[in-house]
């Protein structure tokens, strides 16, 4: 590889993250549009078959994950037993999805999508994870523009 491939391979890098970087800041507000994506657009979105979405310990204390480990969190623009995250939003926020087989206990819930699709929820809240958590424990979204928060 060449200095100049290479170069243009960090500035392609470089610009993507800039432009995560400045979408991730946004405060996400639902639209009629947007509302009705399908469901195709949510392809990093979590999904369990089952009510054993976890309790995982941290430094800060045990909080709700996914099947694979992943921090769960809700969101403050949310009620009980609604989503408002759709479009971009549910792009760096994937819902946490649950199939046709999941039979919600406890504080677990399912609540359906303006899209039809069945979403897990804690106390009636949906529940999303971030798409900026790489790995099993990560909680980078924890009180991110005061809007999201992890579930303890």
């Amino acid at each position: 590889m060449s200095i100049l491939d290479h170069s243009w391979r960090s500035l392609g890098a470089v610009a993507a993250l800039s432009l995560l970087a400045a979408c991730g800041y946004r405060d996400y507000e639902p639209s009629e549009a947007n509302a009705s994506q399908t469901s195709s657009t949510y392809s990093s979105a979590a999904t369990a078959s089952d009510a054993s979405l976890p309790m995982m310990p941290t430094g800060t204390g045990s909080v709700l994950v996914s099947p694979t480990g992943m921090t769960l969190y809700t969101y403050t623009k949310d009620t009980p037993g609604t989503s408002n995250c759709y479009g971009e939003c549910a792009e760096y926020w994937p819902p946490a999805f649950a199939d046709s087989m999941a039979q919600p206990t406890g504080r677990l819930s399912i609540v359906t999508r303006s899209d039809g699709r069945q979403q897990w929820a804690h106390d009636g809240m949906p529940l999303y994870t971030f798409i900026q958590d790489k790995k099993a424990g990560d909680m980078t979204g924890d009180n991110y523009n005061g809007e999201w928060h992890v579930v303890r």
